[in-house]
């Protein structure tokens, strides 16, 4: 007997009725343990780099009535701010602000609420999601696993905590997924605007929402050749059949093996799709516009512009360039994967194991998972990928026996990485965050697979299974998980953002293995203050990687670009461990001295603190500064 990739797929309609208490339990405890996490996170976290521009953009859209033109014009999705900001944000009054990436005095108070809206309308649905997914096809015992390894997750329970659009794109991007399986099971045209409107939430969570056109491309065109096939077995003769009926059958057998009704399904579903999701996509923005479909003239148009590169040279291509830039108005979702396509093509300085590039690497994504994947979480995605090579090379599954949900999550899962592996912008673990429910889903998936395929392997002499080792060690096996992940989760609390694995060092040693939001999204302000209470502000010198005033939490010391002191009698330096590792600061890395020595003191995992109180370490301080003058000075001299 074969373990087929069907079983137990119970019907939504029969969950309450099938799944257990124990397995709804499981799932009010992973929502539990998500929103305790997240309240730890967000009462002892500031707010965050890209927060500042969130809360900014949204104050905005509120004080102008609206969508805030910057939101695209800087590549970000407007559906996590509409959702999680803008409710907030309408009770309030606030004036419009003109910097949208300078911090404010009230955004300690102002970022409470977006904070807690999306743990509860963002992180406890995708914990829902999960949950009832592996329930239809893992049972109840793979729904509770599978619900508390996501709750448990640091790096989930990090984004679900923060207002950003990472976990928001996790959840639209997964409801879009799902969404393709349920039309590609029954096609309907109910079902076909269901895709569309998850598609389109989706784009408007974050543009890498693309990936969705791919997916739903090739499994548009593998449902038509599933039903050409059944059109062939339909049409295919019995041996009672008359000979002039066969022969009629076979001529018609002939036409339907042809390309063509393939390709003219696949065309038309596709297209049918698109005329539905791009006006709803727009919709999602408003019906917004955010300037000139061209931004500068025809006359100071370069050679390398993407309008040259796309037109050429000539009369009918000036025109065109001519008219968008004076007449067409660029809508809303053109501006921000315009932005996106120009970002990814220039690159953006990144940091790995202590190198930098401006176009990233092709191990940088693969690393960040290696480094800030939990144990648990790294051996469930060894499982996924072995036990599915297994299971196949022992005839166990095929892509043909995997329904179209499972189809979906595992050919989303090939394009996102593909993606990603190309990807010219690596700054980011929080990139990768899609993946994980996909890894936990299509990961425990795996596992019952397994137990399933290993029980029928051992039948009693009577022919029934012999289920009682197998599922002790089993239990036993998935238990051990469980209580991996939730050590990995309980030892960083309150500082799941800068999680690393204990296999890489941990947390201690991340800033020499990565940068930026991976451990240092300007987040430990209020850990700061803390350590600075006894401290005299006026001999403590800052140097901080964030857009958050770090007076709205206490913190009187002085930036190191605006010293007030002589260098000399400053006592301690504060530093934020992405300046620390040379990224983003003016100079050639002014604070390697900084990094032979292990700080006094930590904020979390993201700010060091130096005394300076050496000769050595003085003269390091005052070259630093001296590095920092010199760059700042060549910089305003080539503006």
């Amino acid at each position: 007997m074969i373990a087929t990739a069907s079983q137990p797929n119970l019907t939504l309609s029969a969950i309450r009725h099938k799944i257990p208490v124990y397995s709804w339990l499981a799932l009010f405890l992973a929502m539990g343990l998500l929103g305790y996490a997240s309240f730890q996170i967000q009462a002892t976290s500031s707010i965050t780099f890209d927060e500042t521009f969130y809360l900014n953009a949204g104050v905005r859209t509120v004080a102008s009535g609206t969508l805030d033109p910057a939101i695209c014009d800087c590549g970000v999705a407007p559906l996590p701010i509409i959702i999680c900001y803008l409710p907030p944000l309408l009770l309030s009054r606030n004036e419009y602000r003109h910097e949208v990436w300078v911090g404010q005095n009230d955004d300690p108070q102002l970022i409470i609420w977006p904070r807690r809206l999306n743990t509860l309308l963002v992180g406890m649905p995708l914990l829902i999601v999960i949950w009832l997914w592996l329930g239809r096809k893992c049972g109840p015992a793979g729904a509770s696993l599978g619900v508390l390894m996501t709750a448990t997750s640091p790096t989930i329970q990090a984004h679900a905590a923060l207002a950003t659009t990472d976990l928001s794109f996790a959840l639209f991007g997964l409801l879009g997924i799902l969404a393709l399986a349920h039309y590609l099971e029954r096609p309907t045209w109910v079902r076909l605007g269901i895709l569309a409107i998850a598609m389109a939430a989706c784009l408007s969570a974050k543009y890498s929402g693309v990936f969705l056109f791919p997916v739903a491309g090739l499994m548009f065109l593998g449902r038509a050749l599933r039903d050409q096939n059944v059109t062939k077995k339909k049409l295919t003769p019995t041996n009672e059949t008359s000979t002039e009926k066969s022969v009629e059958s076979a001529s018609v057998s002939q036409l339907s093996q042809g390309w063509w009704p393939v390709v003219r399904q696949t065309f038309v579903t596709y297209t049918l799709l698109l005329l539905l999701v791009i006006p709803l996509w727009w919709a999602f923005h408003g019906f917004s516009f955010t300037g000139p479909l061209k931004n500068v003239p025809l006359e100071v148009t370069p050679p390398d512009s993407p309008w040259v590169e796309m037109l050429g040279r000539g009369p009918w291509a000036d025109w065109i360039m001519d008219q968008a830039h004076r007449r067409w108005k660029r809508p809303a979702p053109i501006a921000g994967v315009l932005f996106q396509y120009l970002h990814n093509k220039s690159g953006h300085t990144a940091f790995l194991m202590g190198e930098t590039s401006l176009t990233g690497w092709r191990t940088y994504f693969p690393c960040t998972i290696g480094f800030k994947s939990t144990p648990s979480e790294l051996i469930l995605i060894a499982l996924l990928l072995f036990g599915t090579i297994s299971l196949r090379l022992a005839g166990c599954i095929s892509w043909s026996k995997l329904d179209f949900s499972r189809r979906c999550l595992w050919l989303s899962l090939a394009v996102l990485a593909a993606l990603l592996l190309f990807a010219r912008i690596n700054i980011g673990h929080r990139y990768v965050l899609i993946l994980y429910p996909l890894f936990i889903m299509l990961g425990i998936d795996t596992i019952f697979m397994i137990y399933r395929n290993y029980i029928d392997r051992f039948p009693n002499t009577n022919g029934t299974s012999k289920a009682h080792w197998p599922r002790i060690i089993f239990t036993l096996s998935t238990s051990l998980l469980l209580a991996m992940q939730f050590w990995s989760s309980w030892s960083i609390q309150p500082h799941a953002l800068s999680y690393f694995n204990g296999l890489c060092g941990g947390p201690e040693q991340g800033g020499r293995l990565l940068l930026d939001s991976n451990i240092d999204w300007g987040q430990d302000l209020p850990t700061l203050q803390q350590l600075l209470s006894s401290e005299d502000s006026s001999k403590v010198a800052l140097q901080y990687f964030g857009t958050a005033l770090p007076t709205a939490y206490g913190i009187e010391a002085d930036p190191t670009k605006a010293l007030r002191q002589p260098l000399e009698d400053y006592e301690l330096l504060a530093i934020s461990v992405t300046h620390l590792g040379g990224l983003y600061v003016f100079g050639n890395d002014p604070y390697q001295k900084f990094r032979t020595w292990q700080p006094d003191a930590r904020a979390g995992y993201s700010i060091n603190l130096y005394r300076l109180d050496t000769p050595e370490r003085k003269a390091a301080f005052a070259q630093a500064i001296q590095e920092h003058e010199k760059a700042r000075t060549q910089s305003l001299l080539k503006q």
